[in-house]
């Protein structure tokens, strides 16, 4: 997500927060702050309470592979929580763990709010390789694999830049997420239509039509700037720019441009 309406649900909570626990954030995204800097959810959210004078208690990012359908029909799930503060991450995760949700407490806050966001752009590079597989009937799996490895190699180069921990993505926030968002999540399924070779304008039309949001289209640019303050390279992480250059319409041939960025 943009996040554009952020900061008026951010004021409109404020008024609230005093006793809470904790704020549970559950939204995903990159947010554009009034100097044109790109930042994650949580520090949008204290700055905009820090202007309005409110104190916020603790934020709990959470973060994981978490198909709301399956985790409401009791279904057994695994995500994580995090917060700055691991014992109230730790508190947390006790008391909202049952039988069938199980939580893992982490104090990495950047690098689970970062990979919730990153994942839906990689997503969308996953569905391609599906896409191109239908359009073709030569299965794609060893380049969706190629393209998996790449995208957890290049999350974890950008949330130890950005302050996280080069491990989180090898969890449940990365590896877990991106696992199921590529199965079947929205992103990649978008993804798919581009691999069958539709315009990444008209298929994002198709999936508006179906009221299916695709978080991955608007992250992408988002996500490029993002690594752009952190000083990571295109050379560094070129299957972010890949995506974000196929959904800008400049490659000619995805199968090629996927490739070449996940080629060793």
């Amino acid at each position: 997500m943009t996040s554009d309406g952020l900061p008026r649900v951010t004021e409109m909570l404020l008024e609230d927060v005093g006793d809470l626990r904790a704020l549970c954030l559950t939204a995903k995204g990159f947010w554009t702050n009034p100097e044109r800097r790109i930042t994650l959810l949580p520090d949008a959210i204290r700055a905009i309470a820090a202007d309005k004078g409110v104190s916020l208690p603790p934020i709990i990012a959470i973060g994981g592979p978490v198909k709301a359908n399956e985790c409401a029909a009791g279904e057994v799930t695994a995500t994580t929580f995090a917060c700055t503060d691991f014992d109230v991450a730790k508190r947390l995760a006790a008391d909202a763990s049952t039988a069938t949700y199980g939580i893992r407490p982490s104090d990495d806050e950047v690098g689970v709010e970062l990979c919730a966001a990153l994942k839906n752009v990689y997503a969308i590079a996953l569905g391609i390789a599906d896409g191109l597989g239908e359009a073709s009937g030569i299965p794609r799996h060893n380049l969706k694999a190629a393209t998996f490895a790449q995208a957890i190699r290049e999350m974890s180069i950008l949330v130890d830049r950005a302050g996280g921990h080069a491990e989180t993505p090898y969890g449940l926030a990365g590896v877990g997420d991106l696992e199921v968002t590529g199965l079947s999540g929205r992103n990649k399924l978008y993804g798919v239509h581009l691999g069958k070779g539709e315009h990444p304008d008209g298929a994002l039309a198709t999936m508006n039509k179906l009221e299916q949001t695709v978080e991955g289209y608007p992250a992408a640019p988002l996500a490029v700037r993002f690594a752009d303050q952190l000083g990571v390279d295109e050379k560094t992480v070129p299957l972010l720019h890949i995506v974000a250059r196929i959904l800008r319409g400049e490659t000619g041939d995805v199968y090629k441009a996927v490739a070449a960025a996940v080629k060793p």
